[in-house]
């Protein structure tokens, strides 16, 4: 039985859990950093700076490029051995759901405080570096939530893959903390980590407060 049938994982969601650990941390760098390095990369195209060029987030640079494809790997290879499971609370499909509203909650929650705290501007919200972000980052909650209970419940079964786990979601946590007390001292320390854009009458990208 495919792992995502065996935690009872949303329809398309759950195929990310179905094919190793290998691809599953593969896919989840390709959609998350990957896909808004490239989108930083088309921003400099029509005035941006540059994705090398800009600040970086730690959550950014090592977080979610490093250590969330570690810890969704690592839980892939215990899931692969976990026995199944098909009647669990944590396989119901209101579970599943529940973490995934949970998940476009905290991207809403995280873009609302960046706006009131004038971390972003709307129209860095708008970029589409930014906008990819706010729009997977409730999809990587859900894969990252939806798949905890069961690889703790399975801990035991593969400890160096359990100390992957713990290793990659303590590590994005720390990463996450020491951005926090670096904008608590600055708040605009890294306030050009995404360009303002708009789509009227052309599009074009460009650093804050440039124009």
């Amino acid at each position: 039985m495919p792992i995502s049938e065996s935690i009872g994982s949303l329809p398309v969601l759950g195929l990310i859990y179905n094919y190793g650990p290998y691809a599953a941390a593969a896919f989840l760098f390709l959609i998350n950093p990957g896909t808004g390095w490239l989108l930083m990369h088309i921003e400099a195209r029509v005035g941006g700076t540059p994705p090398g060029n800009r600040p970086h987030y730690l959550a950014e640079l090592w977080g979610e490029r490093v250590f969330l494809p570690l810890c969704i790997g690592c839980a892939v290879f215990i899931l692969q051995k976990a026995p199944v499971v098909k009647d669990g609370w944590y396989t119901h499909w209101l579970w599943h759901v529940a973490m995934l509203a949970a998940g476009v909650y905290l991207s809403y929650w995280l873009e609302k405080g960046a706006l009131k705290g004038d971390q972003y501007t709307l129209a860095q919200e708008k970029s589409p570096a930014k906008a990819w972000h706010t729009f997977i980052l409730p999809f990587v909650f859900y894969w990252l939530a939806s798949a905890a209970v069961p690889v703790v419940i399975n801990f035991t079964l593969l400890p160096i893959a359990s100390g992957g786990v713990v290793a990659g979601l303590a590590m994005f946590i720390i990463m996450n903390l020491m951005d926090q007390a670096e904008i608590r001292k600055d708040p605009y320390a890294k306030t050009d980590a995404h360009m303002e854009c708009e789509y009227s009458p052309e599009f074009r990208c460009f650093p804050r407060d440039a124009y």
